[in-house]
């Protein structure tokens, strides 16, 4: 028998009632305070019919209402049912609609998009909106209580919650997480990392959130949207540190790039802060050291990899990295990411297409042969939810029974037992009877100082360099032929002759930090239509045309081109905006650029963009 999480959360409220649990932007709630909101969660939930083992889509903001709601489901047995909003709202409804919940519980705009997806919902039994902390029943039967809702009994393989892989290579991915596996997190989190109930942790990643009020942490929530990391208001961020005293941190390697950057240039230390962790994509040497430079001598900071499927992994000290640059990073080894953490075995394998290979076909490599990663432990996920193919393709069973999860990351492990990430198998590029991994070769271009970041692809079948740039770099054309000569001078990577220059790198949108290859390589492999140069000077025209009845009299005929005028400038370009953004996404422009230049030009800004076939 496990302890449901809620009986750690209440016997950490009766430790240290006055304790601050959740440390908001404009509030604070007690640990004692908090127990109180998630009870009366859970008391709404059981009066109005929730049972134990229902599916629970929650659709509400990081924060006390996310964490309550939460911890009120672990008390009745519930099962949350977590995706990332950054998917896009289209894979979110595909992602609910293949888990089949029983429950929704939203904040009220959610409300819209729920009663128009009706396909999507078809299984709800029970509706709730949250707001301002008060939970109201919308569908459901109120009914009286003869006792107050005790904790489940739960068990360690109990489905605990699920949980969506972002699809970066490949479809979105329902992940069972069991009781077991929160509390080997959790277990992992206190003692590799020391954690303890002293600590204010500042979280930018929701799950953290969750590790830290089950050890007794105050969590600290800053202003800023956990989904973009890579858009923080980095003044906030460091006022939230320095102001709230903030001892320990994990967030993707975005956040840190935007926080160390603002630290520099204002030659800020916080120090207060004793350890710093990074995950969710591979961290640049040069992120690393500015990192470093925001913490006292005696601050230790951490790169952590990992998957969905299993938080974390591994994990390895930035100093022991930086000793490694030039024999294994800039030399085209790949990037170190460290020793298994406690209770996590790995492996590595030959590599293997298709289904999972059968255990003792598995074809296990020794120290220093390149392979994919497998790996095993109490917080590894051991399946997917309603997914056979999935199961299929990425679990082994060993000969004791036990489940290992195929990563679909390649890598090989050094003299010393560290895992050296050399790339995943789904950005291997194949050419003239030769393999390249992209993180192992993309650290060769990354060793020149004008290089934000590179990213391999296969484009026309050859191995392609594309190059993103520093904002202060100057002179492409050079950049070009210099990181040409340190790929030629390489023979790991003397093949890779095609280079190319990018705006700005498409990401994933969990960290902003993953790079999305497969959208560089199909604009490696196109160029822009030149079939639809439309001249810009006509929406210009069309925008100054408006100006015309402050310095004209207009008659009727030109009132009605007015009108016209003004529904093309405006709704015609607005409704041109959801097109646009995709487009637009893979040269480099954000969101919010592609918004503003369509609505300024129309399709005279997209429709050049559109990609069509090189000849």
């Amino acid at each position: 028998m496990l302890q449901n999480p809620y009986d750690v959360l209440a016997a950490n409220a009766k430790r240290t009632p006055d304790r601050i649990a959740l440390k908001l932007p404009a509030s604070s709630v007690s640990y004692a305070a908090f127990v109180n909101i998630v009870d009366g969660f859970a008391e709404v939930l059981v009066r109005s019919g929730f049972q134990p083992g229902f599916k629970v889509v929650v659709m509400v903001k990081p924060g006390l209402e996310l964490y309550a709601l939460a911890f009120a489901l672990f008390k009745v047995k519930g099962i949350p049912v977590i995706v990332d909003p950054g998917m896009g709202l289209k894979r979110i409804l595909a992602s609910y609609q293949h888990v089949g919940a029983e429950v929704f519980i939203g904040i009220p705009i959610t409300q819209i998009i729920r009663t128009f997806a009706t396909e999507t919902f078809s299984s709800l039994q029970l509706i709730y909106s949250v707001k301002n902390g008060v939970l109201k029943v919308v569908q459901g039967q109120e009914q009286a209580l003869s006792h107050y809702p005790l904790p489940a009994a739960i068990q360690k393989n109990e489905l605990g919650f699920i949980t969506f892989t972002t699809g970066s290579t490949g479809p979105a991915k329902a992940v069972e997480a069991s009781y077991g596996m929160l509390e080997a997190a959790v277990h992992i989190i206190r003692t590799q990392f020391d954690q303890g109930p002293d600590e204010k942790d500042l979280v930018s990643m929701p799950f953290f959130g969750l590790i830290s009020l089950m050890i007794g942490s105050t969590v600290v929530i800053p202003k800023m949207n956990p989904g973009k990391p890579a858009h923080i208001n980095a003044a906030i961020i460091a006022k939230t540190i320095l102001d709230e005293g903030i001892t320990s941190m994990l967030a993707s390697p975005a956040f840190y790039d935007k926080l160390s950057r603002f630290a520099s240039d204002h030659k800020l230390v916080f120090p207060t802060l004793r350890c710093m962790t990074a995950g969710g994509a591979p961290m640049t040497l040069d992120i690393m050291k500015r990192c470093e430079t925001m913490i006292s001598a005696q601050g230790k900071f951490y790169v952590c990899w990992g998957a969905t499927e299993g938080l974390p992994l591994s994990f390895i000290n930035v100093k022991e990295v930086e000793s490694l640059k030039i024999p294994v990073i800039a030399g085209g080894l790949g990037a170190p990411i460290g020793r298994p953490v406690s209770g996590v075995r790995l492996e590595i394998i030959r590599l293997h297409k298709g289904d999972a290979p059968a255990w003792n076909e598995r074809d296990p490599l020794p120290q220093g042969e390149m392979g994919e990663i497998i790996a095993n432990g109490a917080n590894v996920s051991t399946g997917y939810y309603k997914d056979d193919k999935a199961n299929r393709a990425h679990k082994l069973i060993d000969s004791q029974g036990q489940i290992w999860h195929r990563t679909g990351d390649v890598g090989f492990l050094d003299a010393e037992g560290r895992v050296i990430f050399i790339g995943r198998m789904a950005h291997i590029v194949e050419f003239e009877g030769e393999i390249f991994h992209s993180v192992a070769c993309e650290g060769v271009s990354n060793a020149h100082a004008q290089v934000k970041r590179s990213a391999l692809v296969s484009a026309f079948n050859k191995p392609t360099m594309i190059l993103e740039l520093r904002p202060d770099a100057s002179n492409a054309h050079q950049i070009k032929d210099e990181v040409r000569s340190l790929l030629q001078a390489n023979p790991r990577t003397a093949k890779i002759k095609d280079i190319l220059i990018h705006r700005s790198f498409p990401v994933d949108p969990r960290h902003n930090a993953k790079i999305e290859r497969a959208k560089l390589a199909l604009w490696a492999c196109y160029t822009p239509s030149l079939s639809s140069h439309l001249p810009k000077i006509i929406p210009i025209g069309g925008w100054l045309f408006l100006l015309a009845p402050l310095f004209f009299e207009l008659n009727t005929f030109w009132w009605v081109i007015w009108w016209i005028d003004l529904i093309l400038s405006t709704v015609a370009h607005l409704a041109q905006i959801p097109t646009a953004i995709p487009i637009a996404e893979i040269h480099g422009y954000s969101k919010k650029e592609a918004a503003f230049w369509t609505m300024v030009l129309g399709a005279t800004f997209w429709k050049p963009l559109t990609l069509t076939p090189k000849a």
